[in-house]
C-alpha cells in the first residue's frame, strides 16, 4: 500500500511539473532611480515601485539576458552606486499552442510588479518565507501574451537581488505553453486590427505637388478612433502640416492649389472653412448649416455651392404612411436641395427646391457656370427609378433636360472633360419592364455623356475588369492630351488602374508601372503628374505611394504599418483557381500559417461572398487571423461576381445560389483533392450578407463542412424582398423580374429557411439586433427551424447593431472571436474556450 501510494506521488509529481513552464529568456533593463524631492529620506524599498509608470511599447532599450543563473534566475547588479537606488525590469513574452487557462508565479528578492500586456496584475511589496512572491492568472492563446516584472532596489538592501517566474496550468490541459524573449507574435485575435493606422480619405491638389491624407487609430481600452489630417510636400515626400481637429470632412483644394476647403462639424450643423497653404491662416466661409452635404467653391472663390438634406416634417400620427418604396428605409432622406452662397455679399439663394424625386447626384461645371443635376424619380414598375440629367446655368437659373436613362445602377463619379462633356459610372445595362435578358449591373460601366446631344457612350462595355465607385473617392480622370481616362477598377482579385481611349476604340490594363496587385482610394493631380493610392499585399498593411506619371516611378509616402507589423508572424499566400461545370474559370486563393509543413493535417476554412462583389488580394486582419491559430484557408470568387466580365457576373442574375453555391461546393472538393495535407474530415466556412445565405444554402446541399457561421445572412428570399431596407432593390439585381406572384419555386424552393430539414451542420448564426439591411427575422427564424429540427444551433443577436456587426468596435472583436471559438470546437476538437462562453454567457 505504501508502495503504491509513493508511485502515485510520483506519478502526481511528474505530471504537475509536466505542466510548469519555467521561464529561461529574458530582455532586461537596469536603471537609476533618483530620490524624490521632499519625501522621506528613509523611503521603504516598496515605496519605489510608485514611482514608475510604463510605455511597454516604447520600451526598446533592453538587454538580452544571456547570463542567467541556474537556467531561471534574473541577477540584477545590487551595487548601486551614486544615487542608490535602481530599477530592474525583465520582459518576456508567452503563448500556447491552444486556448489555456494558466497562472503565472514569480519570486523575487526585492519589492515587484507583474504586468501582461500593460496592465498591472500583481504587486508584491511585503516579504514572505519564499522571499517576494506574487501571481496572477491568464488567459493563453497563440497570440503572445507580453509578461514584464518590474522590481526595485536600495543600497540598504541586503543579498542577491534577483527575479524568476514560470507559468502553471492545470494538470490535465494539453496546452503547449512556450515562454520566449524573441517569439514572434501571432495575429491570433482580431483585436490586432485595432493596431493599425486606415488612411481613409487622400486629396490631392490640381497641380499634383500636395498631398491631403486623413489618419485614423485607435487607442485605449474601448478602441476610439483618433483622426488627425496631414498635408505632406510630394516633390521632399515631407510632412508640411498636421492637425487633430476632429470633425473634419469633405476636404478640397482651390483649382490654382493654394487654398485647402473643409467641412467642420459643430453642435449646430456642418461649417465650411478655407485655409490659405502658404501662411496656414484659416477663415470661416460659411457659418453653420444644419444637414449640409457635399459642397463645391467656384474656381474663382466668389462662392459656394452646398447641399442640404432638408428635414422631413415631423411626425405626430403615432402611424408611418408609406407612398412610396424609398419611404420605408429607416434614415433614407431624398429630400435634398441645393444653396449658392456668394462669399462676397455673404447672400445665400435657394437654386432648387425639393419635391417627388431624389436630387441623388449633382456636379460643378470646370467654369463654375453650370450644374450637371441628376435625379432619381421613383416609379412602381421595374427598374423603379428614371434618371433625368439636367443642367442648371447659375447666373440665369435656366434648366434643361439633357437626357432621360433606366438604370439599375445610379450614375456615380462626375468628372467633367469640358463644359459639355461628362464621364460617369453606372451599371452596364439600362433597364426596361419588357426586358426579357437580365444583366448584373454590378459590374460597372465607363459612360461619356454629351450635354449638347443628350448621347450616352458605354466605353467598357465588353471589358473584363469592372469600374470602382465606393468610398466617395474620385476614380475617373481624363487627360486632354491623349483624349484618354486613367480608370480605377476591380480585374479579378486586383484592384488597378486602366487606360480608356475617348472614342473606346482601345482599352489597357495596368498601364502603368505600379508594382502592387491591389491599390485603393487613388487620388489624382488634374494636371495628371502624380497619383497617389493605398497599397497593399495579402502580407503586408495598407500603405500610401505617389506614383510620379512622367518618370514612371513609384515612391512610398507613408508606411507607418511596417514598424506595427515588424513582429508579426505573416502567413503565405499562392492563387489556386478551377475550371467549373459550366466552363468557367473560378479564381481562388490557398492561404497557409508560417509554421506549415506538408507532412501533417490541417483543418481548412472555406470563404466566400458569392455575391456581387468579388473578394481580392488585399491584407485581411481576418485571413492572418485564421493563419495564426493554426488554419489553412480557401478563398474563391464563384461565378456571378463583378470583375470578371459581362458574362459572368450576369450569372448571378436569377442564380440565388443554384451556381455559386454549386461553385463553392465544387472548388471546395477540388481543392481538397488537390492539397493531400488538407484535412478532409476538419473543414468549416463562413460566409456574410449574401455569403450567410450561400452558406446556409449549401448546408441544405453538402455534407462535406464539419461547422459553419452563417453572418447575417438572408434565409428566406421572399421576407427578404419585401423586408429589408434595400430588398426590392438588390432583388432587382439577383432576380430580376421574378416576383413571389409569378415564380412561387424560386422564392421557396432557393430559400434555406424552406429547406431546413437537409442541414446537420453544427452552424453559429451571428447578426445585429438593429439591421435593417438584412433584418434579423431571417436569423431568428432559421434559428428556430433548425432548433426544432434538433440540431446543433446556436444564435447570437448582438443588441443595437446593425449589419456587419461593427457599430461598436467590441463588437465586431467579439464576433469574430466567437467565430475562432466555434471553428476551434469542431475544427480542432478544443472545445475550452467555447464552453467558457456558454458557462460565463450572462454572469
Amino acid at each position: 500500500m505504501r508502495r503504491l501510494l509513493l508511485a502515485s506521488l510520483i506519478a502526481y509529481s511528474a505530471l504537475l511539473y509536466a505542466a510548469e513552464t519555467p521561464v529561461r529568456s529574458w530582455q532586461t533593463l537596469q536603471l537609476p532611480l533618483t530620490p524624490l524631492a521632499f519625501a522621506d529620506s528613509s523611503q521603504k524599498t516598496a515605496d519605489l515601485l510608485d514611482q514608475l509608470t510604463f510605455a511597454w511599447d516604447e520600451l526598446g532599450v533592453w538587454q538580452e539576458q544571456a547570463d542567467v543563473a541556474d537556467g531561471e534566475t534574473v541577477r540584477f547588479d545590487e551595487q548601486l552606486p551614486g544615487v542608490g537606488r535602481a530599477v530592474g525590469l525583465a520582459a518576456t513574452f508567452v503563448t500556447a499552442d491552444q486556448y489555456a487557462k494558466a497562472t503565472v508565479h514569480v519570486t523575487g528578492t526585492r519589492p515587484l510588479k507583474l504586468f501582461a500586456n500593460g496592465k498591472e496584475l500583481a504587486k508584491a511589496a511585503a516579504k514572505d518565507s519564499a522571499g517576494y512572491t506574487a501571481k496572477a492568472e491568464l488567459t493563453l492563446d497563440r497570440s503572445r501574451t507580453e509578461l514584464l516584472i518590474v522590481t526595485v532596489a536600495q543600497e540598504s538592501d541586503s543579498g542577491h537581488w534577483e527575479i524568476s517566474a514560470k507559468v502553471s496550468q492545470d494538470s490535465t490541459s494539453t496546452a503547449v505553453i512556450r515562454a520566449d524573449a524573441k517569439l514572434k507574435d501571432r495575429t491570433a485575435r482580431f483585436e490586432y486590427d485595432a493596431k493599425l493606422h486606415d488612411f481613409p480619405v487622400l486629396v490631392m491638389s490640381p497641380n499634383g505637388k500636395l498631398l491631403a491624407v486623413k489618419r485614423v487609430i485607435r487607442e485605449g481600452d474601448e478602441y476610439e478612433k483618433r483622426e488627425s489630417h496631414e498635408i505632406y510636400e510630394l516633390d521632399g515626400l515631407k510632412l508640411v502640416h498636421s492637425t487633430k481637429l476632429s470633425g473634419v470632412a469633405n476636404i478640397q483644394f482651390s483649382p490654382d492649389s493654394k487654398r485647402l476647403y473643409y467641412k467642420l462639424s459643430t453642435d449646430n450643423g456642418q461649417e465650411l472653412w478655407e485655409q490659405t497653404l502658404a501662411t496656414k491662416e484659416t477663415r470661416r466661409l460659411l457659418k453653420a448649416v444644419k444637414d449640409m452635404e457635399g459642397y463645391d467653391v467656384l474656381p474663382d472663390g466668389t462662392g459656394v455651392v452646398y447641399a442640404v438634406a432638408k428635414e422631413k416634417p415631423e411626425n405626430k400620427t403615432g402611424y408611418d404612411l408609406f407612398r412610396e418604396l424609398d419611404d420605408r428605409p429607416t434614415g433614407y432622406n431624398d429630400r435634398r436641395e441645393l444653396f449658392l452662397f456668394d462669399t462676397y455679399t455673404g447672400v445665400t439663394r435657394q437654386l432648387s427646391k425639393a419635391g417627388d424625386f431624389d436630387l441623388a447626384t449633382w456636379s460643378l461645371s470646370p467654369s463654375g457656370e453650370r450644374l450637371l443635376l441628376i435625379r432619381n424619380l421613383p416609379k412602381d414598375t421595374r427598374p423603379y427609378v428614371t434618371q433625368e440629367f439636367w443642367t442648371y446655368v447659375l447666373a440665369s437659373g435656366e434648366l434643361t433636360r439633357i437626357s432621360t436613362r433606366n438604370l439599375l445602377r445610379y450614375p456615380q463619379d462626375i468628372t467633367w472633360l469640358d463644359e459639355y462633356r461628362v464621364a460617369y459610372t453606372s451599371g452596364s445595362h439600362d433597364a426596361a419592364p419588357e426586358d426579357t435578358v437580365y444583366h448584373n449591373v454590378s459590374q460597372l460601366v465607363l459612360n461619356v455623356l454629351d450635354l449638347r446631344t443628350g448621347v450616352t457612350r458605354n466605353l467598357t462595355a465588353d471589358a473584363r475588369f469592372s469600374l470602382n465607385d465606393e468610398e466617395k473617392h474620385s476614380r475617373l480622370h481624363f487627360e486632354p492630351a491623349s483624349q484618354s481616362f486613367l480608370v480605377h477598377v476591380s480585374n479579378g482579385g486586383e484592384q488597378q488602374f486602366a487606360r480608356v481611349a475617348l472614342e473606346g476604340s482601345k482599352i489597357t490594363y495596368r498601364p502603368l508601372n505600379i508594382r502592387w496587385d491591389f491599390t485603393d482610394f487613388p487620388a489624382m493631380a488634374q494636371n495628371g503628374s502624380r497619383i497617389a493610392y493605398q497599397a497593399a499585399d495579402f502580407d503586408s498593411p495598407k500603405a500610401i505611394y505617389v506614383y510620379d506619371v512622367a518618370a514612371r516611378t513609384e515612391r512610398l509616402l507613408l508606411d507607418p504599418n511596417r514598424e506595427v507589423v515588424a513582429e508579426w508572424e505573416m502567413g503565405t499566400m499562392e492563387e489556386w483557381s478551377f475550371t467549373n461545370r459550366l466552363g468557367y474559370e473560378i479564381e481562388g486563393w490557398v492561404y497557409k500559417p508560417a509554421d506549415f509543413t506538408p507532412d501533417k493535417q490541417w483543418p481548412v476554412i472555406v470563404y466566400y461572398y458569392a455575391g456581387v462583389s468579388p473578394r481580392d488580394v488585399r491584407f485581411s486582419i481576418q485571413y492572418q487571423m485564421w493563419l495564426a491559430n493554426g488554419y489553412v484557408m480557401y478563398v474563391l470568387n464563384p461565378v456571378g461576381s463583378a470583375a470578371y466580365g459581362q458574362e459572368f457576373a450576369d450569372v448571378h442574375a436569377g442564380d440565388w445560389g443554384t451556381e455559386a453555391t454549386q461553385d463553392v461546393i465544387e472548388g471546395t472538393e477540388k481543392v481538397l483533392a488537390a492539397h493531400p495535407w488538407m484535412d478532409k474530415s476538419k473543414v468549416g466556412c463562413y460566409g456574410g450578407s449574401y455569403g450567410g445565405f450561400v452558406t446556409l444554402d449549401l448546408l441544405t446541399k453538402s455534407k462535406q463542412f464539419a461547422c459553419a457561421v452563417d453572418m447575417y445572412g438572408i434565409s428566406n428570399i421572399a421576407n427578404y424582398f419585401g423586408g429589408g431596407a434595400w430588398g426590392v432593390w438588390y432583388s432587382d439585381i439577383a432576380s430580376p423580374g421574378q416576383f413571389p406572384w409569378n415564380n412561387r419555386d424560386l422564392f421557396v424552393n432557393n430559400s434555406p429557411v424552406f429547406n431546413a430539414d437537409k442541414i446537420s451542420t453544427p452552424t453559429l448564426i451571428l447578426h445585429g439586433g438593429a439591421d435593417v439591411n438584412v433584418p434579423w427575422l431571417e436569423s431568428d427564424q432559421m434559428f428556430v427551424a433548425l432548433k426544432l429540427l434538433g440540431q446543433d444551433v446556436v444564435y447570437a443577436r448582438f443588441q443595437g447593431e446593425t449589419h456587419n456587426i461593427n457599430t461598436k468596435y467590441k463588437n465586431l472583436l467579439e464576433h469574430r472571436q466567437m467565430m475562432l471559438e466555434w471553428f476551434d470546437k469542431y475544427l480542432k476538437n478544443q472545445p475550452d474556450a467555447w464552453d467558457v462562453r456558454l458557462e460565463s454567457y450572462g454572469k
